[in-house]
């Protein structure tokens, strides 16, 4: 009986997920996310950003007010926002205080717990929501963009740049990518690599099996694409979230970040 009960019970919650399938991004889990930072954000300001002719989205950016060596745009993990606990949250405001100034991006999200066959659904919606940003970024007058993403953001943010090979992106941070070959094709991420022609970061931990074991399909992608400014770095001991090991990836990201060559 007991047995019954639970997968009764995650049948219905993958089937809510499924449910969220049909209408796109869950809406009102992105109002939550909205209402708890609104009032608690320290370091830059909630601005909101447009799609199209759609719905307004937050980022929530921090203009640097002593250097200018660019700006770092992020994208967060599965059902997180602009300002997660792990990994984005830390990560935009330290690089802040490098001189950087970082624009956190909302990025569309589902409820729910049934993973990454879901999620690809959001890869839809994540490329508007990229535009809008850089479009925002163009008015500020910045043209050194840096895209940075983790797990889920990873991938939409590879996937953005091998749809759009766009001349001001000065490189690609991939944090904790995973390749999900047996879910959804569009959450492969080698499928992206390949086309990709610009310095990229692929910073993992070895404790994250699901990114590690991937690692050499991850190299043959970019190798196949003739990509030669693709470098590959195993924090070890670190998990997907990178928990005690915020400082080695922070100083990973911005020594990369210091060679990138400018635009």
């Amino acid at each position: 009986m007991y047995r019954l009960l639970l997968f009764f019970f995650i049948y219905t919650l993958c089937q809510s997920s499924f449910a969220a399938l049909a209408t796109g991004p869950d809406f009102e889990l992105e109002q939550q996310w909205q209402q708890q930072l609104e009032d608690n954000i320290v370091v830059g300001d909630i601005v909101w950003l447009k799609e199209h002719q759609s719905r307004s989205f937050m980022g929530i950016y921090a203009e640097s007010e002593h250097e200018k060596k660019g700006t770092v745009v992020l994208l967060h993990n599965m059902s997180g926002h602009p300002n997660w606990h792990a990994v984005i949250g830390p990560l935009r405001r330290e690089l802040y205080d490098m001189g950087w100034s970082t624009l956190s991006l909302q990025m569309p999200v589902l409820g729910g717990e049934c993973g990454g066959r879901e999620h690809a659904v959001l890869l839809e919606n994540s490329p508007a929501r990229l535009d809008a940003a850089l479009a925002f970024l163009k008015q500020q007058e910045e043209h050194n963009v840096v895209l940075l993403g983790h797990g889920l953001g990873a991938i939409m943010a590879a996937a953005y740049l091998a749809e759009r090979p766009l001349n001001n992106i000065r490189g690609l941070a991939l944090l904790g990518l995973y390749m999900l070959k047996y879910t959804d094709p569009r959450m492969y991420a080698a499928n992206y690599l390949g086309k990709l022609q610009l310095p990229i970061l692929d910073i993992f931990g070895s404790a994250d099996a699901l990114v590690t074991n991937a690692r050499d399909a991850r190299q043959l992608a970019i190798s196949l694409g003739g990509n030669e400014e693709y470098q590959q770095v195993m924090l070890r001991g670190a998990g997907m979230f990178f928990e005690g090991y915020e400082e080695p990836l922070l100083k990973k990201v911005s020594k990369w970040l210091t060679h990138l060559p400018s635009k």
